[in-house]
């Protein structure tokens, strides 16, 4: 039968033909802890420890809550630490660390999305790698721990800090290993198990740090002796030049006291040249007499006289604020009673009934740039004076780099203050001691917020002597704390034998009626320093007034000197 090749092509164009399926690329294999044999052994390693020294330390398991909280000074004779269970606490402590590795991992991986890939490379290299930072940190804590309670503590309260330590990290250790499985299998969820891991964490720490509070906090005195351990004057800057004498009272404080004492000074004195000088206009010989108030005045008194040719006579009276600055004139003049005289009590007051007999003369006076409250004496007791600026003083700033290490800070001008804060901006967050003297560099101190702990009163009335009394007080109150913490430690002492041999005889003493003397005592001796602290602030505040009243009859008298002279003038 013939075949109808046309109808046969046609037929054949009909017919279906299988269709090539499309598919994606293909991903590459994530590799994760659950899937990486060596990470997994490594694991399975720290449990079987575990397991295995649990048959011969099961005791430790047993009191693992008594070593996290007790806080007993002397275990009793059925108490004992055996090889055994070091063997069972070194276990634990190995699984924590692996089981830190495990979720420092999974943080990485999650939290940092870039470097999952390199982390993917070599699981166990870099699990392991966490392990050994997580052991490390571990050794760390310990060691800074063991430190730390041989300094503040006893030996028996270091182990009692240390037991728990160990016990809270091998807890972790226990509590961590469920959420490590959960991450393992359900790694979609893996931000939230990190929440839950990082929060058992914090709970195991505070347990911690509950149980250093029990032991090194178990009474007000040691916080005591803490905090004054902390607060010890070591190192004092004194905002003065270095005394030339070996006898100065500051060299006595460093051999006392034991703490070093360095002499730099916040500002420079710098002296006018002759050429500014002559632009004030004053003409050094109509004057018969010079009032001096400091070593720096003669030095640069004497310096000017030489610059401007002006040979001093022997004629010329000086009127020194203190011995010391008369003293200081056998530098340049020849000593004579009759043409020195310097106030008996070091201050502008006493000098006033000397000027008076010599009413006659004629006075210059040199001074600073920056005026003190010296010359409104002066003016109050209407001494014809004129007075000579000199020298002027700037600020002498810290060198980048130079170390600030100091406990205690002091001060005897405003200028100084002005250019401590100029050096260090934070100075309000320093937590350094303050000490200055002069009711000028007080006000300043006040005015910029600085707490002053240290100044001058009746009985301290040097600058020397503030600060003796001040490290005074503070030594016998870090013995006073040394003392109460010593017998809060014998106290217990005596009671532990009580603990061991039942049929011991109680003793008749106690020591409780002692430490409530003591207390009862520093709260006396602590009323009377707040007393004598208010009646200073009153002083000082009393003083402040008395000195703004001079500084404003001294602003009248001027006005009124001015006015008579315009009006002489217009006459």
């Amino acid at each position: 039968m013939p075949v109808n090749i046309h109808t046969a092509d046609t037929a054949f164009n009909y017919l279906s033909v299988m269709e090539v399926p499309h598919v994606s690329e293909a991903l590459p294999f994530a590799r994760s802890p659950l899937h990486d044999t060596p990470s997994m052994v490594l694991l399975m390693l720290g449990l079987i420890a575990v397991a295995l020294c649990y048959h011969t330390g099961y005791k430790y398991i047993e009191n693992f809550f008594h070593y996290m909280f007790s806080t007993r000074r002397r275990e009793n004779l059925f108490e004992d630490h055996t090889v055994n269970e070091t063997s069972i606490l070194a276990a634990l402590i190995a699984n924590t660390c692996i089981v830190e590795g495990f979720i420092i991992y999974f943080a990485v991986q999650l939290l940092m999305p870039d470097k999952a890939a390199s982390l993917q490379g070599n699981v166990f290299l870099h699990i392991t790698a966490f392990c050994a930072m997580a052991a490390g940190f571990y050794a760390t804590q310990w060691l800074v721990y063991k430190v730390l309670g041989y300094t503040f503590s006893d030996k028996e309260g270091t182990r009692l800090w240390l037991d728990g330590f160990k016990s809270s990290q091998s807890l972790l250790g226990l509590l961590l290993l469920p959420v490590l499985i959960l991450l393992l299998v359900y790694t979609s969820s893996g931000k939230l198990l990190l929440y839950i891991a990082t929060l058992l964490y914090l709970v195991v720490r505070l347990i911690f740090i509950y149980k250093g509070f029990r032991i090194f906090y178990s009474n007000l005195s040691s916080i005591l002796y803490f905090i004054l351990y902390l607060c010890a004057i070591t190192k004092i800057l004194v905002s003065q030049p270095r005394p030339t004498s070996e006898k100065s009272p500051y060299f006595d404080l460093e051999r006392k006291y034991g703490v070093e004492i360095v002499f730099r000074q916040f500002i420079k004195v710098e002296g006018l040249t002759s050429k500014e000088f002559r632009q004030s206009k004053i003409n050094v010989p109509d004057y018969s007499a010079i009032i001096l108030t400091a070593r720096t005045a003669v030095d640069h008194f004497f310096r000017l006289c030489n610059e401007l040719r002006y040979k001093v006579p022997d004629t010329l009276k000086y009127f020194c604020v203190s011995e010391t600055v008369a003293n200081y004139l056998q530098k340049y003049v020849i000593y004579r009673k009759r043409k020195i005289f310097y106030s008996e009590t070091g201050t502008m007051d006493g000098l006033i009934p000397i000027i008076a007999k010599h009413n006659k003369e004629t006075y210059l006076m040199p001074v600073s740039d920056v005026h003190n409250d010296k010359t409104v004496v002066l003016d109050n007791n209407k001494v014809k004076y004129v007075k000579a600026v000199m020298y002027r003083t700037v600020s002498n700033d810290f060198k980048p780099g130079e170390a600030f290490d100091y406990d205690m800070l002091v001060f005897f001008t405003p200028a100084g203050i002005k250019s401590y804060i100029r050096n260090f901006p934070d100075y309000l967050e320093r937590n350094v001691v303050i000490a200055a003297m002069g009711s000028t560099t007080l006000e300043e101190a006040s005015n910029v917020g600085l707490k002053v702990d240290v100044t001058i009163s009746p009985e301290a009335p040097s600058m020397a002597s503030a600060i003796a009394l001040y490290l005074k007080r503070l030594k016998a109150e870090e013995e006073k704390g040394e003392r109460k913490v010593s017998r809060v430690t014998t106290k217990v002492e005596k009671e532990q034998p009580k603990v061991i041999k039942q049929d011991a005889a109680p003793k008749k003493a106690d020591t409780t009626k002692d430490t409530e003397a003591d207390l009862a005592a520093a709260e006396k001796r602590s009323a009377a320093a707040k007393k004598a602290a208010a009646t200073r602030k009153a002083k000082a505040e009393a003083e402040k007034a008395a000195a703004a009243k001079r500084s404003e009859a001294a602003k009248k008298a001027a006005a009124t000197r001015r006015a008579k002279a315009e009006a002489a003038k217009k006459k």
